[in-house]
């Protein structure tokens, strides 16, 4: 997917997505926000405020392929390590 169309997706409703995004938890099941059902694309949130990544809720394509799942499981799996590591890294590193 290009770069472009994640930016463009999210210009429009980053106002909705800002609010949605719960605030500070490194530890946390992920984003309260869903895309709406007819979206088409990765969404991207503001930066976590411990862990300064920004979270990702990826697009499931409506016939996903057990090879493209597994892919964006693994991709899921990367950003909750990614997410829990540095949100300990930078609170240890504050300390």
């Amino acid at each position: 997917m290009a770069g472009g169309g994640v930016v463009r997706a999210l210009c429009c409703c980053y106002g909705r997505f800002s609010s949605s995004f719960s605030s500070g938890g490194g530890e946390r099941a992920g984003p309260r926000f869903r895309p709406p059902a007819g979206s088409r694309r990765d969404w991207i949130g503001p930066p976590d405020k411990r862990s300064n990544l920004r979270p990702v809720i990826f697009h499931v394509p409506p016939h996903e392929s057990p090879l493209e799942r597994r892919l964006r499981e693994l991709r899921e799996e990367t950003q909750a390590w990614n997410q829990s590591f540095w949100a300990r890294q930078n609170t240890a590193f504050q300390r």
